[in-house]
Formats: structure tokens, sequence, C-alpha cells
């Protein structure tokens, strides 16, 4: 198969294998706390990260090992409807309603007594106030790391990732150009990939470093 040869846009199917996760410098300190659960704090942790830093992707792997049913925030509606007999892992906790705060509080209490597991992800841009003040302190008391950012190799690894998902063949320049030159944010990251992906199936060219340096250069992304 020719180098840079576009097979399917698959660009956005998330893959959640343990072993599909790389540990480096910027999220060892989040690995290890999902290795320590014994000393949770209440067996309540959480997850500190920036968009597309990797969240979700913990958070089904501590689900899977920790037989813990996993929630998106976002799309609970009621928190008495779930059990808490059980771990829980929950995604952008931040999104938490200031009307269900009492009510995930007494969800939350259920789980301290039933010595149930809480894990929650957050994104610290993106979080707000906790209104309700026995709340806003059981949760500051969560033991908690955070995912810091991206460093070299993890770049790399996210890069050569994203264009594996997407069954795009890329030469290793590319990656070392896109490297050297992109922001050390998550978010930029994956809105480059993402730009690069469409941008070449639009214009049916090859990922290369000219192609490349044509949108890092500009302000389309």
């Amino acid at each position: 198969m020719e180098k840079g040869q576009l097979v399917f846009n698959l660009a956005n199917i998330e893959n959640f294998n343990p072993d599909d996760f790389f540990i480096s410098d910027s999220n060892k300190e989040v690995s290890s706390l999902l290795k320590e659960t014994e000393n949770w704090y209440n067996g309540s942790a959480s997850i500190l990260g920036m968009s597309k830093s990797g969240k979700t992707h913990l958070l089904n792997i501590w689900s899977s090992y920790n037989n813990a049913a996993l929630f998106n925030c976002n799309e609970i509606n009621d928190w008495n409807s779930i059990t808490s007999n059980k771990n829980i892992a929950i995604d952008n906790f931040h999104l938490l309603k200031s009307d269900d705060e009492s009510e995930f509080l007494q969800f939350y209490n259920e789980l301290v007594m039933n010595k149930s597991k809480i894990l929650v992800a957050i994104d610290p841009s993106k979080n707000k106030k906790i209104a309700l003040k026995d709340l806003e302190s059981r949760v500051n008391s969560f033991t908690s790391a955070r995912i810091n950012d991206l460093d070299d190799k993890l770049l790399r690894v996210l890069i050569i990732k994203y264009f594996s998902n997407a069954q795009i063949i890329i030469d290793k320049s590319v990656i070392e150009f896109i490297v050297s030159r992109t922001e050390r944010d998550y978010l930029c990251l994956f809105s480059l990939l993402e730009t690069l992906n469409y941008e070449s199936l639009k214009s049916k060219n090859k990922i290369t470093v000219p192609f490349v340096r044509n949108f890092l250069t500009s302000d389309r992304i």
C-alpha cells in the first residue's frame, strides 16, 4: 500500500482497550491513582484533565477492572434510579446541574455507606463552583490526580493512534513534523488531526509534510 494512502474515514472510532493506553510523564500520576484504590478517601477519586486528554478512556478501563457502572453526568435524570450497591464511574462530572446537587449528595452518602467506590472525571476549564456546601466539601475531599499537558512521547502515541484508528498510513516524517510544531494541548491536537483527515479526504491529497504545513500556518483549525 502506498504511503499516505487514505482508506476509510474512521477517525471517530473509540477504542478503550487497556493495552492502547500509553503511560507517560503527562498521565503517570493518574495511572498511579487508578492502581491505588485502597488509598482513596471514602473510596472516592477524581480525574482532572482537559478535553480530549483521555479521561473517558481511563474511566472505561477502570470500570472494566472494577465491575463499575459507567455514566455520563449530563445523561442522568434521576440519581435515585442508580444503585449505590456497586462501584460507579461518572464522566463529565463538571456538568452536574445545581438542581441535582442535593439528590447527588444523598446518592453519594449511600455509596460511602455501602463501601462502593466512585471515580469521576472533571474538565477544570469547564468546572463550576458547587453551590451546596456539604457536597462541595465532599467533592473537595476526593483523592484526585491531574492529566498534565502533552509531552513529546504521548504526543507521538496519540498521533499514531488517531491515524491508526482512521486506517490512514502516514510517514514517520509527518508525525515528527507535527510533534515539532503543534501546541501541547489535547483539544488543539485533536482539532488539527480531524482537520487533516477531513481535508485530505475532501481534496484527495495524501497527508504529507507540505500538506500539514499548510494547516499549521493557517487559521483554518
